[in-house]
């Protein structure tokens, strides 16, 4: 992994004064896209299939995604969105988990969330943050697989001693953050 990113680096570093092939977009909407990216599917615009990214112009502004085959979210595969992308990272929307309770705290809608990157030049950075907002939940992330064999998880726990004390409908109470600690793996 190590030698792709150095190699990948000087990739990056060569094409930073040309921030498109000649005759490719250079922009999806207001992201500037640089190589190795590159807008369009087998275009000949980028380096290579993992870095084809769509505009889709259906919105205003266009918006820049990632290959569909390449994140899944709970097994199903989506298209990704592009938040920004600079020469080193590519900051992607994730899904937001969410639970949410009736008036006697039964789960009544649950959304959980995870991203797995497959078969890409693509890790998880150490950029990464995880937070909890509101009361008496908690956000737990774990490798898909253990790291070198190893089986580990991290997380964050928000309790409030009276839910009465947090107005209805509101997202106010306590905000926990952790950060992501396995940065270069595929999957969370």
């Amino acid at each position: 992994m190590l030698l792709l990113s150095l190699f990948l680096y000087h990739l990056f570093s060569q094409a930073a004064s040309a921030v498109t092939l000649p005759g490719c977009p250079t922009k999806c909407g207001k992201l500037t896209v640089p190589y190795p990216f590159g807008i369009g599917t087998n275009s000949g615009c980028s380096m290579g299939p993992w870095f084809d990214i769509t505009c889709n112009t259906s919105f205003n502004p266009p918006k820049a995604f990632l290959p569909a085959d390449l994140f899944s979210y709970t097994g199903d595969f989506h298209r990704v969105e592009v938040v920004d992308i600079s020469e080193e990272h590519v900051r992607v929307k994730n899904t937001i988990a969410s639970r949410c309770y009736n008036q006697t705290g039964g789960v009544v809608q649950y959304n959980p969330s995870g991203l797995v990157v497959k078969n890409s030049y693509f890790t998880l950075s150490e950029r990464n943050r995880v937070f909890v907002v509101g009361c008496d939940d908690f956000a737990r992330v774990a490798p898909v697989e253990g790291i070198e064999g190893k089986n580990f998880s991290s997380g964050c726990v928000s309790i409030c001693s009276n839910v009465q004390d947090v107005p209805v409908g509101s997202c106010s109470g306590l905000i926990y953050t952790i950060t992501i600690l396995w940065f270069g793996k595929t999957e969370f």
